[in-house]
């Protein structure tokens, strides 16, 4: 699981210092006490004091959500509503031009796909459909969401059902020991054959609310 760590560190120092201002605090030994993290494909030793928080990561263009403790009833219930309410036309993300494109189901992962269209010219066609998957893994509630290339429907759906059923809930203090990808509140099991992208932050309100560390990653394959 641990990997070169080649990424882009940006310290934001907003507050102009990273003592904080009325307590004037110093480096401390505790500031040396450190736990290991893992976000995306890689693992670092971070100091204890800092609160860690992810960002949604994306697989090969997928933003994958763990949406919490979920039952089998309550995964029907989502992905009917979800389902009527693109039949219906929307709206979603405000638009009231939703077009039910269908849906694709492997095993007990299911894909929702719909696309937009223009009120003045109805006909268009876009190139992508959009897509919200959802499935339940150990008790909980995942959703996926992206676009799909209408030209690329069969391969797209199957890198994303692989996607899927390679998806588990994570607590976010573990390090898993085998080969993936650490998303927020998830780890996906897969081979570094997947495009992806995550933001990672670690901050500490203790010494100042605008301190902090942004990690980002990008990584095209």
């Amino acid at each position: 699981m641990r990997y070169p760590f080649v990424i882009l560190l940006a310290v934001l120092w907003m507050g102009g210092t990273a003592h904080a201002q009325k307590e004037n605090l110093t480096m401390k030994e505790k500031w040396f006490e450190t736990r290991p993290v893992c976000f995306g494909r890689y693992v670092a030793d971070v100091p204890k004091v800092l609160q860690t928080n992810m960002l949604n990561t994306t697989i090969d263009d997928f933003t994958i959500t763990n949406l919490g403790p979920a039952t089998q009833r309550d995964l029907e219930k989502n992905i009917a509503e979800r389902q009527v309410l693109m039949e219906k036309g929307g709206p979603i993300e405000d638009s009231s031009f939703v077009r039910f494109r269908g849906v694709e189901t492997d095993e007990d992962v299911t894909v929702i796909l719909y696309d937009f269209f223009d009120e003045f010219d109805p006909k268009y066609i876009p190139p992508s459909d959009d897509s919200e998957t959802y499935f339940l893994a150990d008790g909980h509630l995942f959703e996926i969401t992206g676009k799909i290339k209408k030209n690329e429907r069969e391969s797209r759906l199957t890198r994303l059902f692989r996607i899927a059923h390679a998806t588990r809930p994570r607590d976010m203090a573990a390090v898993p020991k085998e080969a993936g990808y650490c998303i927020k509140d998830g780890f996906v099991a897969l081979p570094p054959e997947f495009d992806f992208g995550t933001t990672f932050r670690l901050t500490n309100v203790d010494i100042d609310q605008n301190f902090g560390f942004s990690i980002d990653i990008w990584k095209a394959m």
